[in-house]
């Protein structure tokens, strides 16, 4: 509509009213609705604003960690590591043995191929600046065979059994958002406590601190799912 020597645009659906995350077939609704407003926004003489001549200004810095290396374990045949407070960062582990992640540890220690009960881990790590910085960190431990209770720096991260997945607590992937208070500038510990039911156990995943990947700090709004398939609904 015709104002003085400009225009009035109206839109009636904001980016912002696409529930994207509840509903989400709105996804690349909600994209193309902000490329819309962005360019009435660009038309009417807006200024906005781009990350990117500092992203490309600046080195990038890496999305993720790999935390698999230097960990060690000990079994607790007594069950007393909780009342001792293994977890605690300043807990003294350096008899522990090295131990390895990605398998079970009765692979690792023949002395417990029969042996069914608790075995613990710890891991001391430091992380670069730039990663702990991050607004959005995740820590990726994967799935531990059978039970498992995770602390970072003494803080209990949580708990997964029997009671918490029913189904699936063996295999249930062990992640958790960390805040960036969480993660200290220094050495970082991470304690894990697994109850072996039966069978063999231990972390079986590929532990790994991670961040949403560089592209996503400029325009891009989402990390990439199946339903974004650009063809699911035009064959041409």
């Amino acid at each position: 509509m015709p104002l003085g020597n400009g225009k009035i645009v109206l839109c009636q659906v904001a980016p912002w009213m696409l529930d994207d995350a509840a509903k989400p077939y709105l996804r690349t609704s909600k994209r193309r609705n902000l490329c819309l407003v962005s360019r009435l926004l660009a038309n009417l003489g807006a200024t906005l604003d781009s990350p990117l001549p500092e992203l490309l200004a600046t080195p990038a810095t890496p999305s993720t960690l790999d935390l698999q290396d230097g960990w060690r374990g000990l079994v607790d045949r007594d069950d007393q590591g909780r009342d001792g407070k293994w977890f605690q960062p300043d807990f003294d582990d350096a008899a522990w043995q090295p131990v390895k992640v990605g398998t079970t540890f009765e692979s690792q220690r023949p002395e417990l191929a029969e042996f069914d009960g608790v075995f613990w881990y710890r891991l001391h790590f430091r992380v670069p600046e730039g990663l702990r910085q991050d607004q959005e960190i995740i820590l990726h431990l994967g799935a531990i065979d059978d039970e498992s209770t995770i602390w970072l720096n003494g803080r209990l991260l949580g708990e997964v059994n029997p009671k918490t997945n029913p189904k699936d607590y063996w295999s249930f992937p062990r992640e958790y958002r960390l805040k960036p208070d969480q993660l200290k500038a220094d050495e970082n510990v991470v304690a894990v406590r697994v109850v072996d039911t039966h069978q063999t156990g231990g972390i079986i995943g590929k532990p790994r601190l991670s961040t949403p990947p560089i592209w996503l700090r400029s325009h891009y709004i989402q990390i990439p799912q199946a339903v974004d398939d650009p063809y699911r609904y035009y064959r041409w």
